[in-house]
C-alpha cells in the first residue's frame, strides 16, 4: 500500500447524504446499511488512460452517482486505477466525500483463465493489488466473481475457506463487506450453471454466524435474461432470496443481454441513422480480396520478412472479415477495426514505406494507395451494415416492450426503458455501462421524466409477461448486439 492512499470508508451517513444526492430516490444496500442512488457507474470497460472515461466518471459521480462497480481485472487494472485517480481528485477539490460513495471491487480467475477464485493466498494478493490500484485505505465491497468456475465438486468446500478468510479480511480492515458476483444466480436450478444463492448465505453463517459480513450479490438483469427475478423450481427467486436475508442486489448488464438464441448478445439501445446492408459489405469486400490477391501475387511475393519468409500474408483482412461478417456483433466490429485492424495497418503500412526503396517503394505506394481507400469504404459499409441490423432488432423489441410496460416509458429510449425494468426489480442499485459523458447525461436525465426512476406513478412490470414477449421477438441469426 502506498502512503497516497486516501484515507476513509464509505459510511451508513455519508452514503446517506450521498445518495440523496442522486435525487431519485435512495436504496439500502441490503445489510450493509449503505444508502445508494438507483444507477451505479459499471468500471467494467474503462481505462485511465482514456480522457473520456476519466470525465465519463466525473460527471458521474458530480452528478450524485455513489456507486461504483469495478473489478481486479477490468481493461488490465486500468479500470481500478481510473476509479482510484478520480476518485481522489474530486475528494481533494472538496467536490466529494470519501464517505459518501461504496466502492465495490471483485476478485477472481482472468478472462479465458481456469484458475482458482477460492484460494485464501490469492484472494488476498488480489485485493491487495486493487487496493493499490484503487490507491484506497478499504475496499467498501469485495466480491468473489464466478467462483463456480474453479471450484468443481468441492465448491461448498472451498466457499467455506474463501468465506473464512474474507470474515478475516473484515475484522483487519481490509474490506468493508463481501459477497459473490454469479451469471449463476439468473439461471434456472436445473442448470449445471446454476448458483444458490441459499447455499452461499447458508455457507456464510456457518462460517461467521449471524453477524457474517455475506452483504451483496451481483447477478444479470435484462429484457432478455430474468432468470433472477424468476422462481426456481417450488421455491423462491434469487431476488426473493437475498430480499428475505436483507441482502444487497447489485443488477448489471441491463443494457448487455447474452441469448442463446440468435445473437450472442444484444445491445438494448436504439441506433439512429443507421444505413446500410450486408451484401453491399460483401460485394465492397470482394473488392478488397482482389486487391490482395494482387498484392500475395506481386509485390508481396516478392519482399521476404523473414528467413524463406515472405510478405504475402501482411494485408489479408478482407479475406479474414468476409466468412465473419454475418456473425460479428457490432461492439465485436468496432474493437476490431479500431483496436486490432488500424493499428496493424497503421504499423505494417509505415514499415514498409520506410524500409523499401526505389521502384518498390513507389510500386507500394501506388498499391496501399488503392487498398486503402477500398478497405476505408468497406469498413464504413460494414459498419453500416451491422448498425442498420442492430437497429431492426431494435425496432422489434421496441414494440415488443408497447404492451408490456407501463405507459409512461412509451416514449423513452430503449436504453432507459431497459434500465427502468431492471429497477423494478428488488434490486438495491442498477451497474450501467457509461463509458462516454453522453451515457451518463442520458442516464442522469432520467432524473426529470415524470417516473423518477421508478416513482409511484410508473406502476409495475409483469416479469412472466415480459419473459413471454421476449421470447416471440424475432432475432435473427447472428444479429448484432
Amino acid at each position: 500500500m502506498t502512503g497516497s492512499a486516501l484515507r476513509g470508508v464509505a459510511t451508513v451517513p455519508g452514503t446517506r447524504r450521498g445518495a440523496d444526492s442522486f435525487g431519485a430516490g435512495a436504496r439500502t444496500l441490503g445489510r450493509t446499511g449503505l444508502s445508494v442512488g438507483p444507477i451505479g457507474f459499471g468500471a467494467a470497460r474503462v481505462r485511465d488512460d482514456s480522457a473520456l472515461h476519466r470525465r465519463a466518471l466525473a460527471d458521474a459521480l458530480r452528478g450524485g452517482v455513489n456507486l461504483i462497480d469495478t473489478s481486479a481485472h477490468a481493461t488490465g487494472g486500468g479500470g481500478e486505477r481510473l476509479v482510484g485517480t478520480m476518485l481522489a481528485n474530486l475528494v481533494q477539490h472538496g467536490e466529494l466525500r470519501r464517505e459518501q460513495v461504496v466502492v465495490v471491487s471483485r476478485v477472481g480467475p482472468p478472462p479465458d483463465s481456469d484458475a482458482s477464485t477460492l484460494d485464501p493466498a490469492t484472494i488476498r494478493a488480489q485485493l491487495e493489488a486493487s487496493l493499490e490500484r484503487l490507491a484506497l485505505e478499504r475496499l467498501d465491497v469485495l466480491l468473489l466473481h464466478e467462483p463456480e468456475r474453479s471450484a468443481g465438486d468441492a465448491l461448498e468446500q472451498r466457499l467455506a475457506v474463501a468465506f473464512d478468510e474474507l470474515e478475516r479480511m473484515v475484522g483487519q480492515g481490509r474490506i468493508g463487506w463481501y459477497g459473490v458476483s454469479s451469471g449463476g444466480f439468473a439461471e434456472p436450478e436445473d442448470s449445471p450453471r446454476a448458483l444458490s444463492l441459499q447455499q452461499l448465505l447458508t455457507i456464510a453463517s456457518s462460517v461467521g454466524g449471524s453477524a457474517h459480513h455475506f452483504g451483496v450479490a451481483r447477478m444479470p438483469l435484462n429484457l432478455f435474461e430474468l432468470g433472477a427475478v424468476a422462481s426456481r423450481g417450488d421455491g423462491p427467486s434469487t431476488v426473493e432470496v437475498a430480499a428475505a436475508a436483507d441482502v444487497g442486489v447489485l443488477a448489471h448488464r441491463s443494457l448487455d443481454a447474452f441469448v442463446e438464441r440468435g445473437p450472442s448478445m444484444l445491445r438494448l439501445a436504439d441506433v439512429p441513422d443507421a444505413h446500410g446492408d450486408l451484401e453491399t459489405a460483401e460485394e465492397i469486400l470482394g473488392r478488397v480480396r482482389k486487391l490482395e490477391a494482387q498484392w500475395a501475387t506481386g509485390l508481396g511475393k516478392q519482399l521476404m520478412v523473414g528467413p524463406d519468409e515472405n510478405a504475402i500474408d501482411l494485408f489479408r483482412w478482407g479475406q479474414e472479415l468476409a466468412p465473419r461478417l454475418r456473425s460479428m456483433t457490432l461492439a465485436q466490429w468496432t474493437h476490431l477495426r479500431h483496436e486490432v485492424v488500424a493499428p496493424h495497418l497503421g504499423r505494417t503500412s509505415a514499415a514498409l514505406l520506410d524500409a523499401l526503396e526505389g521502384d518498390a517503394r513507389e510500386a507500394f505506394a501506388r498499391w496501399w494507395g488503392t487498398y486503402g481507400t477500398a478497405l476505408h469504404e468497406a469498413f464504413e459499409a460494414v459498419e453500416g451494415a451491422l448498425r442498420s441490423r442492430r437497429r431492426d432488432i431494435a425496432g422489434r423489441i421496441r414494440d415488443a416492450l408497447g404492451p408490456v410496460l407501463p405507459a409512461p416509458w412509451g416514449g423513452l429510449p430503449l436504453s432507459n426503458q431497459a434500465i427502468l425494468t431492471a429497477l423494478s426489480a428488488p434490486v438495491s442499485c442498477v451497474a450501467v455501462g457509461m463509458r462516454q459523458p453522453g451515457y451518463v447525461h442520458d442516464v442522469l436525465a432520467l432524473r426529470e421524466h415524470p417516473v423518477r426512476l421508478l416513482g409511484a406513478s410508473a406502476g409495475p412490470v409483469d416479469f412472466g409477461a415480459l419473459a413471454r414477449a421476449m421470447d416471440e421477438v424475432e432475432l435473427h441469426a447472428g444479429a448484432t448486439d
